[in-house]
């Protein structure tokens, strides 16, 4: 089954309970660019301090357009996700 924009649907119910489809979580939009390919949902974690000195941490700017969710943390998202 797949919703109109030809994704997965993320909710999906199993023995009459909302269960999640597949999503990848991720820091890093080049893994959120991949995980597309393979028709998979998306969540940007952001990390304020990103990788260290040498990388510069993907913000939510950086996300959008490309991830399904972004969040500050992973309460933040399990409250997107409503779970």
């Amino acid at each position: 089954m797949s919703s109109e924009d030809g994704k997965a649907p993320l909710a999906r119910h199993c023995h009459g309970r909302a269960s999640l489809g597949w999503l990848a979580v991720a820091a890093h939009v080049d893994d959120l660019i991949a995980s597309r390919k393979v028709e998979l949902r998306t969540a940007l974690a952001t990390r304020p301090l990103g990788d260290g000195p040498r990388r510069r941490a993907d913000t939510a700017q950086d996300g959008a357009g490309i991830a399904d969710f972004v969040a500050s943390d992973f309460k933040n998202l399990a409250t997107q996700l409503g779970v």
